[in-house]
């Protein structure tokens, strides 16, 4: 066992000096130091402290969440309003827009229906003159006929031109016609290599003109092999067929071209002249066609084409 020691045995005076010290190293503690802070304990919170703390947060969390709301409530609805008037706008102006395109649309389509209406007007104003002006080159040419293909003679005079005539009325057997034969003349050439060309040549009367081209149609009934040609006329070149009909119009100059090229490819087995008229007929059984314009032509390949 360890040793234990007996304290000290100390002496009266050293009693007293250690007693005496006491005191005065209490009084110096006691006068230590201000500046040493001295740490105070906290008190501790009791339950419903921590509750109304607690409470207290929520509620500062909720008005600052509120504040916070009402202002993006506010910012988005002055965006919306905002967004709202520009589209307002926008579609006021897109809306006056249109309406003065649409009136724009309306003044040109009045304009348009005018300018069809005038079309149609002086289209029918261009007909009536064009149909009046064939009315009158055709009383002008009713006593004329036309030999086509002539060869041209050199230096060809008028006397040349009556003479050939004066041949052509004698192969036919009509002298008496002669003094009737009012006018002969030759049309311009087309183009510089065709030296044929055709020549008019007027009679005094209808009835003279009818008479000399039933006398032809006779005449080549007749002579089947040798139909008129130049030499009938007393042109001394190669023997070449003339063609005597009435002096037509230009525009039924046309019509007789087509009309005699729809015969050959729609089978149609006669077409003629008479008085200035052109006739379609599809065969002896078949009643007469009068071909006034194209559109005759036209409506009967329609009619076909349908059937």
């Amino acid at each position: 066992m360890p040793l234990q020691r007996s304290p000290t045995n100390l002496t009266n005076s050293e009693n007293d000096l250690r007693t005496a010290a006491l005191p005065n190293l209490q009084s110096q503690e006691s006068c230590s130091s201000p500046n040493i802070s001295t740490r105070n304990k906290k008190r501790r919170l009791s339950d419903d402290d921590s509750e109304d703390m607690l409470v207290s947060f929520k509620d500062d969390i909720k008005k600052m969440l509120s504040d916070m709301l009402s202002q993006q409530n506010t910012r988005l609805n002055a965006l919306e309003k905002h967004m709202i008037d520009t589209i307002e706008k926008n579609n006021q102006e897109m809306g006056n827009t249109l309406n003065f395109m649409s009136e724009q649309i309306t003044a040109i389509q009045s304009q348009i229906t005018s300018l069809e209406q005038e079309k149609k007007s002086t289209s029918l104003e261009i007909s009536i003159l064009s149909d009046k002006i064939d009315n009158m080159e055709r009383n002008l040419r009713k006593t004329c006929l036309e030999i086509r293909y002539i060869p041209r003679k050199q230096k060809e005079t008028k006397s040349d031109l009556f003479e050939m005539i004066q041949n052509l009325l004698k192969q036919l057997k009509l002298e008496n016609l002669n003094p009737q034969v009012r006018d002969v003349y030759r049309l311009p050439k087309k183009n510089d290599k065709n030296n044929a060309t055709t020549v008019i040549f007027e009679m005094s009367s209808t009835l003279a003109r009818s008479t000399i081209i039933e006398h032809i149609k006779k005449f080549n009934r007749q002579h089947s092999t040798e139909q008129l040609s130049t030499t009938h006329l007393g042109i001394d070149t190669a023997r070449l067929p003339i063609f005597v009909s009435e002096h037509l119009t230009p525009k039924n100059t046309r019509i007789h071209f087509l009309a005699r090229d729809f015969a050959r490819t729609e089978n149609y087995k006669f077409c003629w002249v008479s008085n200035g008229n052109i006739f379609l007929r599809k065969d002896e059984h078949s009643p007469h066609i009068l071909v006034k314009n194209e559109d005759v032509l036209k409506s009967i390949k329609d009619k076909r084409q349908n059937e």
